[in-house]
């Protein structure tokens, strides 16, 4: 048990690890998620010598800069001249420094809580509630999920865990250096990802505790100490003493602008056209996406908890609340500042993906932690210590089962052929030179590193829904017509029925289902859902494979009459 306590750090970062590099190779050389190539392609471009032209702020940079130098450091040890070899290349680093990065949040929120419960709190031992906290993270399927794509979420939940970590030191009695590190981290964050900035608030919080716990030296910074100004003599403290708090003020909003700067630097050099990229992103944000749930969106963030953490460790953090608020309230309120302003910013919108929801999950951690030291604590008085501790760790095993079975099916999925590379190997074999038309969702995507379009022409369309699109095709020669369910059950809901019907409702007459590639189990089914595009988040359990459900269909020449 004591290698448990001192090696705990190591064993979160290790299950962390192993979650999140599980299936990162996930489908490639082909890509199938979007946003990935905002970032792979572009940096990739970037390093090559041919920036892409138009730039785009909706998204903040930092991420995009580190890969840029990942690919020059790359070029440097292995130089690699064919193009579609180095994208691959630039794709794996992307991956896999998402998902380290992804892991080494859960150590940075791993130490966060210990240094909490170590605090002025002292609610438990620090490495329960630290091993506590890291595992709810390391394993939680909305944190493994984001940390498998080549995107900016995990780096962000990084920098983001990394500014908990200095918060709550700031929080806990920390010095000048605390508020600084705080400040400047929480500005890196939104460099890399812009709602990742509301960690700002913890170290803003912290600024507000004056009480006399603290130590003078520490946090007054360049005033004089209690002997300059008389302090055991009645005299009081100067002007600049009580200004403490301002002065903590200036260098946390100073860290933030310096590290905003540092990690976006286009802020100073093209500022127009980051508030450009800001206004349409927030313009954005106010538009349902097409195929979100009609549901109110604080019912969605609340699915999107349960479903990326589990009910267990939510009731948990629920305890821990309690327990830190009976100890010390400014640091409940310290610590929900957090949560509470990426919800007070986020709740406004309309729009909506689960990896909106990701900033919540550090702090709900912390807490979940939290609650299993409080538990450990009341268990050890009446049971003994080794007792108690040991019925603390059983509920966290129990905690982490839902969570930890949503994962392990998650990272068994990412090992498995997508059902949109299957309606691929089947075309490259039957379609014999046709021509072939595919809604966005039907194929994989065309990038500088895929495989390319092999035996058959191939021509992209946003939907198959409209049936003049279909006439259209069909007559200039189409033969095959590839339909994803991601596309054709949103297109076909928010489309008025006609008496002349779909697309979909013409391919079904006209021709014949050539092939069908199933997602699911036999008899099994689930709704098409926007966060599914790429290895599904929802409905795990009904999935045999990723991927939507692709219907091939073959139309005869002369099937659909041509004017």
């Amino acid at each position: 048990m004591t290698t448990l306590w001192r090696g705990w750090p190591a064993l979160v970062l290790v299950l962390a690890l192993a979650t999140r590099l599980w299936g990162i190779d996930w489908q490639a050389p082909a890509t199938l998620y979007f946003d990935e190539l905002k970032y792979v392609e572009r940096a990739g471009a970037t390093v090559r010598g041919q920036p892409l032209e138009v730039a785009d702020f909706r998204n903040p940079t930092l991420f995009r800069h580190l890969l840029e130098a990942e690919y020059r450091l790359a070029a440097l040890v292995h130089p690699i001249d064919d193009v579609r070899q180095a994208s691959n290349v630039q794709l794996a680093l992307a991956r896999v420094t998402s998902a380290v990065l992804g892991a080494a949040a859960c150590l940075l929120t791993a130490l966060a809580a210990a240094r909490l419960a170590r605090g002025r709190c002292r609610t438990a031992p620090g490495a329960l509630v630290g091993l506590s906290a890291g595992s709810m993270l390391a394993v939680a399927p909305l944190q493994v999920h984001l940390s498998h794509y080549a995107l900016n979420d995990a780096p962000a939940s990084f920098v983001m865990a990394a500014g908990l970590l200095f918060g709550v030191r700031a929080l806990t009695g920390g010095d000048w250096r605390d508020f600084l590190l705080a400040g400047l981290l929480a500005g890196l964050a939104a460099a890399t990802k812009y709602n990742f900035g509301v960690v700002l608030a913890l170290p803003l919080v912290a600024t507000l505790d004056v009480r006399g716990d603290r130590s003078q030296e520490k946090l007054d910074v360049g005033s004089p100490s209690p002997s300059q100004w008389g302090g055991g003599r009645g005299v009081g403290p100067p002007q600049g003493w009580r200004l403490l708090p301002t002065r903590l003020l200036g260098l946390v909003l100073g860290g933030f602008l310096v590290g905003l700067v540092l990690g976006m630097p286009e802020v100073v050099t093209s500022p127009v056209e980051v508030l450009a990229g800001i206004a349409e992103q927030a313009r954005l944000g106010a538009i349902r996406w097409n195929g979100q749930s009609d549901a109110p969106i604080y019912q969605l963030y609340g699915e999107t908890l349960i479903r990326g953490l589990g009910w267990p460790v939510l009731l948990l953090a629920v305890c821990g609340a309690i327990t830190l608020g009976r100890r010390d309230q400014f640091l409940l309120a310290g610590l929900l500042s957090v949560p509470v302003a990426c919800l007070a910013i986020m709740l406004r919108q309309e729009l909506f993906f689960a990896r909106f929801a990701l900033p919540l999950l550090p702090p709900v951690a912390i807490l979940g932690g939290l609650g299993v030291g409080g538990l450990a604590e009341v268990a050890s008085r009446r049971l003994g210590e080794g007792k108690g501790k040991a019925l603390a760790l059983g509920v966290l095993l129990i905690a982490l089962v839902p969570g930890g079975r949503f994962t392990l099916r998650h990272d068994q999925l990412a090992t498995t052929t997508d059902t949109r590379l299957l309606a691929q190997g089947w075309l490259e074999r039957r379609a014999g030179g046709a021509k072939v038309a595919t809604e966005v969702y039907g194929l994989p995507l065309n990038w500088s590193g895929g495989t390319g379009v092999r035996g058959y022409r191939l021509q992209r369309v946003a939907a198959l829904v409209d049936p003049a699109s279909v006439k259209r095709l069909a007559c200039d020669g189409t033969r095959y017509f590839v339909t994803a369910s991601l596309t054709s059950e949103r297109e076909v809901a928010r489309r008025r029925p006609t008496a002349e019907g779909t697309g979909y409702d013409l391919l079904a007459q006209a021709g014949r289902v050539a092939a069908i590639f199933d997602p699911f189990w036999p008899g099994l089914s689930a709704p098409a859902h926007p966060d599914d595009t790429g290895i599904p988040f929802w409905y795990l359990d009904a999935y045999e494979r990723p991927g939507p459900r692709i219907t091939i269909f073959e139309v005869p020449e002369g099937a659909i009459p041509c004017p």
